[in-house]
């Protein structure tokens, strides 16, 4: 008998996009707190994860870089490059962009 069988298979990938499961404030805390985890657990730069969870976060609230721009009093420019892969932000720029979208980094 011949068991070999001729399986032709399809695979479909979708992009993950977390923006669409942060709908409480509780889903967002829990969020940073993984992203952070995750980091320090395989090695990887936690300032980078952060801006990773803020710009997921910001997504979820409906918060584009120009409302962000408006509610932190910080250019667009400034906003655009904090959000760019390998950039370094300043501290206060974090702060001031977590504080608009509502966002704590003080553990509960």
């Amino acid at each position: 008998m011949n068991w070999q069988r001729n399986i032709k298979m399809t695979l479909e990938f979708k992009t993950f996009n977390a923006s669409e499961f942060l709908t409480t404030e509780e889903d967002r805390k829990g969020f940073v707190k993984a992203m952070l985890d995750t980091s320090r657990k395989i090695g990887t730069d936690p300032v980078e994860s952060l801006k990773i969870a803020l710009a997921d976060i910001a997504e979820s609230r409906g918060f584009s870089k120009k409302k962000i721009s408006e509610e932190t009093q910080i250019s667009r420019v400034t906003i655009s490059k904090f959000f760019k892969p390998g950039t370094k932000p300043r501290a206060e720029t974090l702060f001031a962009i977590a504080k608009a979208l509502d966002v704590s980094f003080v553990p509960v």
